[in-house]
């Protein structure tokens, strides 16, 4: 678990610097000029923050939403059965938090964007 989480810092390390390299000049002694720019269009880690949020988001709903309608499934299907009903009011449920969840994790890091251009 613990090689896991240190592999996703490893990654989330790299993709950051990609980010900050939006665009980098630099000139040599030699007289040789680079220049490298950041094939993800972000020019902040703010922006690319929203950008993951984004994509996440978009596939998130519709699984939302598929979830919704197999929780529905499950209370026409249950026929009055108890622990068909408690199992349909838990999928319910945990389908209702974690779309709060996503929505309210974008939402919030919109506001934190905001406020920080506001600040800066």
């Amino acid at each position: 678990m613990m090689h896991f989480i240190k592999n996703k810092i490893k990654h989330f390390l790299t993709i950051f610097f990609l980010v900050q390299a939006h665009s980098v000049e630099a000139a040599g002694n030699d007289g040789i000029n680079f220049k490298m720019k950041s094939f993800l269009g972000v020019s902040s880690i703010e922006e690319f923050i929203l950008a993951v949020l984004n994509v996440f988001i978009t596939v998130a709903i519709p699984i939302i939403v598929i979830m919704i309608i197999y929780s529905g499934f499950l209370y026409v299907t249950a026929n009055g059965n108890e622990s068909q009903v408690t199992k349909a009011n838990t999928s319910m449920t945990y389908t209702v938090l974690g779309g709060i969840l996503v929505i309210g994790a974008v939402a919030l890091a919109g506001v934190i964007k905001n406020l920080l251009v506001a600040i800066g």
